[in-house]
């Protein structure tokens, strides 16, 4: 029997909300920056999984069930390919499927518009405050169940 977090990442997403903790995957080279926010998140009560790399993301988001990632545009592997790559390749794999959210961390705010064009939900400055950190992943998953919850027939919101 397979658990929540080892369910297809192309499970409907309302499904995806109903394992007992959302997964988010950190993925950022620097260890002890990765270390420091993987440690907010699950004190905030998220299941993590983490990647030091592009390869790793791509791997951990295509086995795993995946509600969120959060990933450093500074992100890279050996041949090149970068965060914004990893973005891109994410959202056309998901296309019409449910996807992750995406969020891209960076020190500067200069690539923020790239990383939106590259498929990323939000953007975050680095470094990140904890409680804003913790807010932003929450409000995305929040606005990802809103948009996949069916339309209710008496017109009202879901």
């Amino acid at each position: 029997m397979s658990t929540p977090s080892s369910q297809p990442l192309r499970a409907p997403l309302a499904s995806l909300h109903d394992s007992p903790a959302p997964v988010v995957l950190v993925a950022m080279e620097h260890f002890v920056e990765r270390a420091a926010m993987a440690a907010i998140l699950r004190e905030s009560g998220f299941a993590i999984l983490e990647a030091s790399s592009t390869e790793g993301l791509l791997r951990s988001v295509r086995e795993r069930a995946v509600h969120c990632v959060l990933v450093d545009l500074e992100l890279k592997t050996a041949a090149g390919k970068g965060a914004l790559d990893a973005c891109r390749e994410l959202r056309q794999e998901h296309d019409g499927a449910p996807a992750p959210a995406i969020v891209c961390l960076s020190t500067s705010r200069e690539p923020h518009a790239t990383a939106l064009e590259a498929g990323a939900d939000s953007f975050l400055a680095l470094p990140a405050d904890p409680a804003v950190l913790v807010a932003s992943v929450h409000a995305l998953l929040r606005s990802r169940a809103a948009w996949a919850a069916p339309p209710r027939r008496d017109g009202a919101a879901p």
